[in-house]
């Protein structure tokens, strides 16, 4: 890919962990998420978005961080 093209299916957006059980985190912002998108921690991290509500967000983690 040209370095003046951006690839449109990765953005950054900023959420923040409100509560963990199990392996189900629940997380505040990420305006733009969609139902079973996954998505990366700044840690690498990876997890699967399986609810979306309001202002919160579901997601299975897939990697033991």
């Amino acid at each position: 890919m040209p370095d003046n093209q951006t690839d449109q299916s990765f953005q950054k957006e900023v959420g923040y962990v409100e509560k963990t059980t199990d392996y189900l985190i629940y997380i505040e912002g990420l305006p733009t998420v969609k139902f079973n998108e996954i998505i990366i921690s700044r840690f690498g991290g990876r997890a699967l978005v399986t609810a979306l509500n309001k202002d919160k967000v579901e997601a299975l983690m897939l990697d033991p961080e």
